[in-house]
């Protein structure tokens, strides 16, 4: 069985991670084209970005041998009371992601 290690990326990784995510969405039957979505393919590009941005992670699934195996970006907002039902004075937690891995 592999193991796989899931951990912060580190800024060195951020143009590898880029190219997974880009491979990944391309080959997505059905998805938008570089040529069709330039701009989201640029995003991906520079997946390492997100790690600037407040109250969102960039995590990087590894292999035994620290291959870069793919990756996720988690986004966790407090939303108001009022969006979300939540009962009252308390406040709803709301994280999603998206995770892609091509190389398991």
């Amino acid at each position: 069985m592999k193991k796989i290690h899931i951990r912060d990326i580190q800024s060195d990784e951020f143009e590898a991670l880029g190219e997974i995510m880009i491979d990944a969405y391309s080959s997505l039957e059905g998805f938008l084209s570089s040529q069709e979505q330039p701009g989201y393919y640029e995003m991906l590009r520079h997946i390492g970005s997100f790690t600037e941005k407040p109250a969102t992670r960039v995590l990087v699934a590894l292999s035994d041998h620290a291959e870069i195996l793919g990756g996720v970006v988690s986004f966790v907002t407090w939303l108001n009371t009022a969006l979300v039902e939540a009962p009252p004075g308390r406040k709803m937690l709301r994280a999603s992601s998206c995770w892609l891995c091509e190389k398991i």
